[in-house]
């Protein structure tokens, strides 16, 4: 009888064992995949800063463009109007 509960603490022990390894490798493989998010967002996020950084000088041009545009358009109809005769009575 003691060789049968010796026999099964050790099946225990080692059945305690690979279950305490099993879980020290899935928390080394979650803590792994959260490095990797961690990055992944960090990344993402100078992304974000330096696409907004593009935007604003893009709005920027644009706004300088049209104004352009309206400039020379101002111009562009002054030289086309032709002044007419005041028409009599």
């Amino acid at each position: 009888m003691q060789d049968f509960v010796d026999r099964a603490n050790k099946l225990i022990e080692q059945g305690a064992r690979s279950i305490r390894e099993s879980e020290t490798n899935r928390v080394r493989d979650a803590q792994a995949e959260l490095k990797r998010v961690q990055q992944a967002y960090a990344e993402a996020e100078l992304e974000y800063a330096d696409t907004r950084k593009h935007l604003e000088i893009a709005e920027k041009t644009i706004e300088e463009l049209r104004s352009e545009i309206t400039v020379l358009r101002t111009k562009l109809s002054a030289e086309k109007v032709i002044k007419l005769n005041p028409i009599r009575s």
